[in-house]
């Protein structure tokens, strides 16, 4: 046996598949990671604490109204392009725009509020944001679509074009100011206006030619209400930081993060790969047994990948990010989270794939529920400490959950 089929028995895989286009992804994820490492190293030494805190909170804020785009619909747009129904790209992004304008009402309303309050930064802030946020996510369903026909080297290049100019705009925003609202106007409008230029020449020269009649996006209304009330539940971190601690506490909170969000999509990019290929192919669910001795390559890689975070990333935060070196104990704690997400990208992944509707919203209103009863509580009581050991418990808990729902709750021949 070679030495690539011994690797492929291993991780009880299509490697084959997984090198040919999650190579692509990986790439595109390391740009990104090094992108925004060197962005956040720029904030660190030309934008004070407060600053950048007040910065992460409007960032907040626009995922929050972001979610009447109807963030799932892309998975819907990326499903059904690999069953054939590709022209459902046009139909998403339609429905997309429309329920945005809902999110920009939102916004101009919290805008008007801060006006009220007399905070006249806040509030031109968010005028500005509410032009954006019916197109910023919209003009993202084309990555989907492309997904979807499996055209990954495409995807990729455009992220890594797209990520790289943003940055740079972004970058000499930095240089120019710390005044956060010009900050948000860059972050949010080269955004938007790069992801729809990119859309318009993608959807031009690949566009949609219909193979299957199922034009059936149901699926990513359920699962953008799902996904949404997940965001802004997750969104209530920050906002709870923000009034507990203060934009320097939510600061410091957000150094500790970023490196764990920047190394999540190595994970995720799994369901990016195995979305068209499960929504077409049959797929036999093993056992718990069989299930977690496929998982197993997985997890121990990426438990001495979180060994190796831990090690190494003091020295890292030593010579990027100087002002911060506080947030080191706790992005360190919050790297095992990365063994937990990792297990559940795998079975939220087959749920999405099999439209198991009702299981994902049981697992999304949990994960909400304990939003509200750990997260928030914790943070109040005992800060940001409480706030990382929340997590963690939340996701073993989320785990276990996704297991009994996965093999007691859903008979494994009905995946």
């Amino acid at each position: 046996m070679s030495l690539p089929q011994k690797i492929q028995k291993f991780f009880n895989t299509d490697l084959s598949y997984l090198a040919k286009n999650g190579g692509w992804l990986v790439v595109s994820q390391i740009i990104s990671f090094v992108t925004t490492i060197l962005l956040a190293s720029a904030f660190a030494h030309f934008v004070s604490q407060e600053s950048y805190g007040t910065y992460k909170y409007f960032l907040t804020l626009i995922s929050i109204f972001s979610v009447f785009t109807l963030t799932g619909m892309n998975t819907a747009i990326s499903r059904s392009a690999g069953r054939g129904a590709e022209s459902n790209v046009y139909t998403g992004i339609k429905k997309k725009i429309k329920w945005g304008f809902i999110g920009s009402v939102f916004c101009l309303m919290t805008s008007a509020y801060y006006l009220l309050q007399g905070n006249t930064e806040f509030s031109v802030t968010l005028l500005i944001v509410s032009l954006f946020i019916p197109f910023n996510d919209s003009f993202t369903a084309y990555q989907a679509y492309l997904s979807g026909k499996k055209l990954f080297k495409v995807v990729a290049n455009n992220i890594i074009q797209i990520r790289i100019i943003s940055s740079l705009l972004l970058l000499l925003a930095i240089f120019y100011t710390d005044q956060t609202w010009m900050l948000v106007a860059t972050f949010i409008a080269t955004s938007t206006l790069l992801n729809g230029i990119y859309m318009y020449v993608n959807l031009k020269k690949y566009p949609p030619v219909d193979s299957d009649k199922d034009t059936d996006l149901s699926d990513g209304m359920h699962l953008s209400v799902m996904g949404g009330l997940g965001v802004i539940t997750g969104s209530l971190q920050g906002i709870a930081l923000w009034h507990f601690l203060g934009p320097v506490g939510l600061a410091v909170y957000s150094f500790a993060l970023a490196p764990i969000e920047q190394i999540r999509p190595f994970l995720k990019f799994i369901e990016t790969l195995f979305m068209p290929k499960i929504a077409k192919d049959s797929w036999d669910m093993p056992n718990l047994k069989g299930f977690l001795k496929k998982l197993f390559p997985f997890i121990l890689t990426i438990s001495l990948g979180v060994i190796i975070y831990i090690l190494t990333i003091p020295h890292v935060f030593k010579i990027l990010f100087p002002t911060y070196t506080e947030s080191i104990i706790y992005t360190q704690i919050l790297s095992v989270s990365l063994i937990l997400t990792a297990i559940t990208v795998v079975t939220h992944t087959i749920l999405k794939a099999k439209k198991k509707i009702k299981a994902m919203y049981v697992l999304n209103v949990l994960n909400i529920t304990m939003d509200l009863i750990l997260l928030i509580p914790a943070t109040y009581f005992f800060g940001i400490y409480g706030l990382v050991f929340a997590i963690i418990i939340q996701k073993v808990i989320t785990v276990s959950i996704s297991f009994y729902i996965f093999f007691r709750m859903s008979p494994p021949n009905t995946y």
